[in-house]
């Protein structure tokens, strides 16, 4: 997979990463996005982990709620 651009996070600059819930690494979803610097999470929920099917689909949320930010 190539590596999908994502924008900065919103809190401290840093660039954030595309991550997966650790219980389903190996296999399909649970995508979420995570800043290394500050830990923000998105797309992630407690009970479930990452709520996102692929990584495409979590870097495109991800842009586009930064946008709104911005």
């Amino acid at each position: 997979m190539s590596k999908l651009e994502l924008k900065p996070c919103p809190l401290c600059g840093y660039e954030p990463e595309i991550c997966q819930s650790e219980a389903y690494i190996g296999r399909d979803g649970h995508y979420f996005i995570q800043c290394a610097a500050c830990a923000w999470v998105f797309g992630y929920q407690t009970d479930c982990g990452g709520i996102y099917s692929t990584p495409e689909l979590a870097a495109k949320d991800w842009n586009k709620s930064i946008s709104a930010i911005y």
